[in-house]
């Protein structure tokens, strides 16, 4: 939406966010493999309980849910911010629209974590392994850099936002 909007900023804000999903989705890929490997399945409507066996995997999982769906610190919420200001600029009921979709995804996402890692039945899982907390620890590092210090990244992806913005008639 942010690209499309013909806005230098809301092309900024879909080029980052679309870089930050990257990081965040690499890191949601390594939780699914660790829980598939840990439970048998993909389906989160099988998982309960699993905080109180594997909390830092319960942790690790919490901090992506929340880098997705854009919280302020972490790298989502840089590309949506910019993303609903450019939309906005262009149209204000797309971005009242695009707004009550970032609610929509915060609540899908807070609603599978607390099925997943706080239900009752308790499906005890093995905990993250040192080799895994590596990882995560990497993945969280840059979530939090890109979040806390998004004008490093944006100045690189600039140029870009603005030959989109004037490509689809918004000019820069």
């Amino acid at each position: 939406m942010g690209v499309f909007s013909g806005t230098p900023e809301g092309a900024l804000g879909g080029l980052y966010l679309l870089a930050a999903s990257g990081v965040y989705t690499g890191g949601l890929f390594l939780l699914a493999g660790r829980l598939y490997e840990r439970t048998g399945t993909l389906e989160i409507g099988r998982y309960r309980g699993l905080a109180q066996s594997a909390p830092g995997l319960a942790a690790l999982s919490l901090f992506l849910f929340l880098a997705m769906v854009g919280l302020p610190g972490l790298s989502g919420f840089p590309g949506e911010f910019l993303t609903l200001l450019g939309t906005y600029k262009a149209s204000p009921w797309l971005a009242a629209l695009a707004f009550l979709s970032v609610i929509a995804s915060a609540a899908y996402a807070l609603t599978a974590f607390q099925k997943a890692f706080w239900e009752a039945e308790v499906r005890p899982v093995e905990d993250l392994k040192a080799g895994e907390w590596g990882f995560a620890l990497l993945v969280v590092a840059a979530l939090i850099l890109m979040g806390v210090f998004p004008g490093y990244f944006l100045q690189g992806l600039r140029p870009l936002a603005e030959a989109f913005a004037k490509i689809l008639g918004g000019g820069a």
